[in-house]
């Protein structure tokens, strides 16, 4: 081209366009992106690139040369605007400023980007679908999806990206590197996002509102749900634009307002679940969730070559926030704080299911009959007793459960295995909630009032108890039409019906429906009496004997019958009354048709069946005595004893 055409085009493209320029090289840089000329080739590629300076700094992915170097850590960079802004993490100096809405940018390029969200230029087009974009490294990477080129490869695994900050991202997974750490502590992270997301924890800024409910959210969770789909409409409330992508929309409105309102509908209001799996076909809403089930299937406790292993005990987790979880099991460490009490937690989810125990919040309702719970978990295992699935079986003997954890507790009985200690009295556990519950006899604690009455309780328990004052019986036997307050009581009248006795004495071998009773029935082996009453010193095997027991000291009869107002001193007494006006005769006799309103009514007429019949099986431990029935040993006890409890 002569200089005299040169001169002429640099006129008109000072005409039409009005930009000026120091040099002519810029010029004709500029004149390329409009032309599409690209004169420089890589000669260990084909690609090619409209400036030089572009060739150079791509043929050094190829030669791995990096020139620049970081003199606080000593790292390398291929291009010297990169160690700039690598500086800059380091000082935390952000020199440009926008003139729109007055934030700051560490680079000229990133305020470019930023200025076109205000103006709404995207000079940057897609070839393939023609979709345009206001920053050349987002058409860049847009344009790596079309042809599944992936330029970064990992050097220490197999992994290729599309773009460099996602393989930088994923090689501080190898090398360990974390170098943004927060200025209120001194806790170091890999990346920004989490930085800022820390750093919340600390100013307590909640800045993204989800417009359906109000309630505050975390920025991923509002974006998730564009889910790159063109066909959601987005509009921010604060200005009415209609950004194409979810990455402008959250700019947008981050410049406009602290505290954002997102239009887009958050897929716990919609239920939208649009991530099926392909072996189950269970739906997720979330892609990440999709993921975290295929290993589930696929055996999998890595995501692809990582592998999230604990440095303490070499478990392995299938995700890195369950493994950041089981740290701090290690650590102690608890950072989470509820803003209503002392108490702290190991994970913000624990925290958010605690805080409602203060709210009375229950965002959880079920569809069958409304009722409302504070956690997912409990909605699905209260479904359940609805639909009466139960789709987890035990290899050992084929028992179905409906939930997960309830198999690995149920195969625990068939192991023996107890791996939870009380460190007060070595006593041991199959679960971990069983020894907190323990624990608390040791400790006294019980932490939940009931609004009732006043009195206090153990969560689990207080949950159980206000339903004696609301009369509420949630828990319907499948065999009969008996409806029952608690899971627990249930599941003791169903083995009444199967005849199912999962619980062995060790001693002598007899089953037990329940693990109580097998407790109380150990104690006759041992000679074990751990409740002790404290008006007259006098010990007993099991809790509830002791309570009947203190009962003929105050005269306290607290169970009124429904039916007639006649009060009982004990549980079991008020049962056995409501089934004489009721006709209830739940015990059945295995050897003739007989049915019984009270099991040790059942005892006593089997024995006419037994060879046994005129045995007496209650030997008293004075003068060995025998009798065919406890009711009548312990009244000859009290011979002995000289006691007379009845005033």
């Amino acid at each position: 081209m002569k200089w005299t055409e040169s001169l002429c085009l640099s006129t008109l493209w000072k005409k039409f366009f009005g930009k000026r320029f120091y040099s002519n090289s810029h010029l004709k840089q500029l004149e390329r992106t409009h032309t599409g000329e690209k004169p420089y080739a890589c000669k260990h590629c084909e690609k090619r690139f409209s400036s030089f300076s572009n060739l150079v700094i791509h043929t050094r992915t190829h030669t791995g040369e990096k020139p620049y170097l970081c003199k606080q850590f000593g790292k390398n960079f291929s291009v010297n605007s990169v160690l700039q802004r690598h500086i800059r993490t380091h000082t935390r100096e952000k020199p440009h400023a926008c003139k729109h809405c007055g934030k700051h940018f560490g680079t000229k390029e990133d305020l470019k980007t930023h200025i076109r969200t205000h103006t709404g230029e995207k000079p940057y087009s897609c070839k393939h679908c023609g979709r345009r974009f206001s920053g050349n490294s987002e058409s860049t990477i847009h344009v790596r999806r079309h042809t599944g080129e992936k330029p970064y490869s990992c050097d220490h695994c197999v992994k290729r990206f599309l773009s460099a900050s996602d393989f930088r991202r994923h090689t501080r997974i190898h090398t360990g590197e974390k170098p943004y750490d927060c200025k209120y502590c001194e806790k170091i992270l890999s990346n920004t996002s989490d930085l800022k997301r820390h750093i919340r924890i600390h100013t307590g800024e909640k800045p993204y509102v989800c417009a359906m409910c109000g309630t505050f959210q975390a920025k991923w969770t509002i974006t998730s749900t564009y889910a790159d789909s063109r066909e959601v409409k987005n509009n921010c409330k604060n200005c009415l634009v209609f950004p194409d992508t979810k990455s402008m929309l959250v700019n947008n409105v981050e410049n406009l307002s602290s505290k954002v309102v997102f239009a887009i509908p958050h897929v716990t209001h919609t239920g939208e679940k649009s991530y099926s799996c392909e072996p189950c076909e269970k739906c997720f809403s979330w892609k990440s969730s999709l993921k975290r089930h295929n290993r589930i299937h696929t055996g999998a406790k890595s995501y692809g070559d990582r592998s999230y292993d604990c440095k303490d005990c070499g478990k392995c987790f299938s995700s890195s926030s369950h493994l950041k979880r089981h740290v701090r099991i290690h650590t102690g460490e608890k950072p989470f704080a509820c803003e209503y009490c002392d108490k702290r937690f190991a994970s913000n989810s624990d925290m958010k299911i605690h805080i409602r125990s203060h709210t009375g919040e229950y965002p959880y309702a079920c569809n069958h009959c409304g009722k409302g719970f504070s956690q997912s978990s409990d909605l699905k295992k209260h479904i359940q007793n609805h639909t009466g699935e139960k789709p987890y079986s035990c290899g050992l003997c084929g028992k179905r459960f409906s939930l997960r954890n309830h198999v690995k507790r149920h195969i625990k009985i068939h192991s023996g295995e107890k791996p939870h200690e009380c460190k007060y009295c070595g006593k041991r556990f199959v679960e971990k909630w069983n020894l907190k519950k323990h624990t608390q006899t040791h400790t006294g604690e019980k932490p939940y009032a009931c609004k009732y009455c006043g009195r206090c309780f153990t969560n689990n328990v207080l949950k159980v108890h206000v339903r004696i004052h609301t009369g509420e019986k949630p828990f319907d036997c499948e065999y009969c039409k008996a409806k029952f307050s608690s899971s627990s009581s249930l599941k003791k009248h169903i083995r009444m019906h199967t005849g199912e006795k999962p619980y062995k004495c060790n001693f002598c071998g007899k089953c037990f429906a329940d693990s109580s009773n097998l407790n109380g029935h150990i104690r006759i082996h041992t000679g074990e009496k751990p409740y002790a009453c404290m008006h007259c010193n006098k010990r007993f095997a099991a809790n509830t004997n002791l309570k009947s027991h203190i009962r003929t000291h105050t005269s306290e009869k607290p169970h009124a019958c429904e039916y007639c107002g006649k009060c009982f001193s004990g549980s079991s007494d008020l049962k056995t009354h409501i089934r004489t006006l009721t006709g209830e005769k739940p015990y059945n006799c295995k050897y003739c048709e007989a049915k019984f309103s009270d099991k040790s009514v059942l005892r006593r007429h089997i024995r006419i069946h037994s060879k046994q019949q005129h045995s007496k099986p209650h030997e008293c431990n004075y003068c060995r005595k025998c009798f065919a029935a406890s009711s009548s040993l312990r009244r000859h006890i009290r011979i002995h004893t000289d006691e007379k409890p009845y005033v």
